[in-house]
């Protein structure tokens, strides 16, 4: 559980809700087994590879996540060039006190 490092409150409910699904399948198989096995993380990754149905797939469907991804990717691009050009400074004018630390955005 503490090998993780998510970086948003969604991300983190992800992983804790995968290590509990993980934990309770051991725990299951434990008790039909009646002894505790000494299962290594391939050999439980080759289990709930097995007992885990795969979701359909279609070729729309993975079309449509990779346009997702694209877009997730163009607007993170913009965010962070929007953000890089606020802190650009002209290094001619003279700073002084009075001198914003952050310029204006910048209108498209």
């Amino acid at each position: 559980m503490g090998d993780d490092e998510p970086r948003s409150w969604p991300g983190w409910h992800h992983h804790m809700t995968l290590v509990t699904l993980a934990y309770f399948f051991l725990v299951r198989l434990q008790y039909r087994l009646k002894k505790v096995p000494l299962l290594t993380l391939p050999q439980v990754c080759l289990l709930l590879s097995v007992l885990l149905p795969l979701p359909a797939r279609t070729l729309e469907g993975v079309l449509e996540r990779i346009a997702y991804y694209h877009r997730r990717h163009a607007a993170a691009q913009t965010s962070h060039r929007e953000r890089t050009e606020r802190w650009i400074v002209n290094m001619d004018d003279p700073v002084g006190p009075d001198t914003p630390l952050l310029a204006p955005p910048i209108k498209a």
